[in-house]
């Protein structure tokens, strides 16, 4: 029996990884046992959804390693390791919430480690050397002893279980593969703290960023696809009447789907759901339209009062965990329940949020909100910020989504798009070609096959449903 680990510390790693086809392909192989690690208090979740024979879920105290003195340390020495516009503004974003000496004392050195080391990847290579003798790698030994694992899949390289992770199976031998979990991880997260022996990532953009920014080898990131956008290609959504009547909508209506950017973000989204509702009164939009409110599963909005009102349909997706209320994670019916929504809106409104790579995929008119509301902010403290964060601003830059500056241009852009979707269109498939990729609906595939034929399994698998793209693995 061969056993693989897969980690699963951060949110919605269950709908971005295990709820598709990626264990499927992996199982396919008889001799091959997945271990998924998780907290401790996300073990009933995960039986519940992803246990089966060959699916063990191993829960892990992770406070043995998050919490101690030497990770804290190194987690903020790398977190400005490296140098980027995102991780230069938080810099000095939170110096304008913190301006005291001790603030002041911790910017300025911030400030200086970035200047000197940002850009120098010797400076990279002695600070991963020094941390990984450091650091300790007995705290999480008991669990490789236990189910003896031939590689680990650590589906969030920068999250610190994930480094801690790498750094044991490193000192033990073992094949280590890792996973840019999200398209801002490589220019917002820091400095990668452990490179493992291969990489998977979601395009060629987050491969170079990988390898320019965090000193990958080429030759050793895979390109596999966005494995949780496999369903929105091959499963089947629900009919327009049967998402109108989950959501007890009218279905001769028009829909809006609206993501508020979550009061971690901004405390704005009440006054756009009011600026809608006007709009709709004083007949600047059409009366027909009604309005879904997706809030975010790990930082919702403060929308109570807009709870009766019948313009808007408000919905919490997800799984909270009392532990940590904020560590969500969406069920794969919550997952189903978005791509309908998608599916059927005409439009969807964000602020700055990864809900405008779900609405590509389905060719949705997409506008950005770069407003705060009825007042006029300074930039540390406006929405305006986040659309210049790397990822985001290499996405906007392809046309992809109408950005809205002030009330006057949500509605208008609104209006023009109800008028006429095909508008932006060409934009939309440049936003779909730099971040998507491949939508194939066979991503959790090709990568379960890169898992795969690391650990020489299922090497003999010809058929075309296991064939990779020749681009998938980088040459150089």
């Amino acid at each position: 029996m061969t056993t693989i680990f897969f980690t699963s510390f951060y949110g919605f790693i269950s709908r971005n990884v295990f709820a598709t086809g990626l264990l499927e392909h992996l199982l396919q192989q008889p001799e091959v046992r997945v271990v998924i690690l998780v907290p401790f208090y996300k073990k009933a979740f995960f039986e519940q959804y992803f246990a089966a024979d060959n699916v063990l879920i191993e829960p892990v105290n992770t406070s043995l390693v998050v919490n101690s003195r030497v990770n804290r340390l190194f987690a903020r020495l790398f977190g400005v390791l490296l140098r980027t516009f995102t991780i230069e503004y938080r810099t000095k974003e939170r110096l304008a919430a913190n301006r005291t000496v001790a603030g002041m004392s911790i910017y300025a050195c911030s400030r200086a480690i970035t200047a000197l080391f940002g850009r120098s990847r010797a400076a990279h290579t002695m600070a991963r050397h020094l941390e990984y003798r450091i650091c300790s790698k007995g705290s999480l030994r008991s669990y490789f002893e236990k189910h003896a694992p031939a590689c680990v899949f650590a589906t969030d390289l920068f999250h610190d279980m994930d480094a801690a992770l790498l750094r044991e199976a490193r000192s033990l031998g073992v094949t280590t593969i890792g996973m840019v979990r999200s398209w801002d991880n490589n220019t917002t997260r820091g400095l990668c703290r452990v490179l493992p022996d291969w990489a998977v990532v979601n395009n060629p953009l987050i491969a170079d960023e990988l390898v320019q920014l965090q000193s990958m080898r080429r030759s050793r990131v895979f390109v596999g696809g966005i494995p949780q956008f496999d369903r929105y290609i091959t499963g089947k959504r629900a009919s327009r009447n049967e998402l109108f009547g989950r959501l007890k909508r009218e279905p001769s209506k028009r829909l809006i789907l609206f993501a508020p950017a979550g009061a971690q973000l901004s405390d704005t989204d009440g006054q756009v759901l009011e600026l809608l509702r006007q709009a709709v009164d004083d007949r600047r939009l059409p009366g027909d339209l009604q309005f879904l409110v997706r809030m975010h599963p790990g930082c919702p909005a403060a929308l109570d009062r807009f709870s009766g009102d019948p313009l808007f349909y408000i919905e919490a997706p997800g799984v909270q965990f009392a532990e940590r209320p904020k560590d969500t994670e969406l069920t794969p019916q919550d997952a189903e329940h978005l791509g309908d929504s998608l599916l059927h809106s005409e439009i969807v409104i964000h602020v700055s949020s990864s809900i405008g790579l779900d609405a590509v995929v389905f060719d949705k008119p997409q506008i950005m909100i770069e407003f705060d509301g009825q007042a006029t902010r300074p930039y540390l403290s406006s929405i305006r910020r986040y659309h210049d964060e790397d990822h985001m601003r290499l996405f906007i830059e392809t046309g992809v989504a109408r950005i809205a500056k002030s009330p006057e241009e949500l509605i208008s852009s609104i209006n023009l798009y109800l008028e006429d979707p095909s508008l932006d269109s060409a934009g939309r498939e440049r936003g779909r070609q730099q971040q998507c990729w491949l939508l194939d609906g066979r991503s959790g595939e090709r990568i379960g096959q890169f898992v795969l034929e690391r650990l020489n399994l299922g090497a003999e698998a010809t058929s075309d449903s296991a064939q990779m793209p020749a681009s998938s693995v980088l040459g150089g």
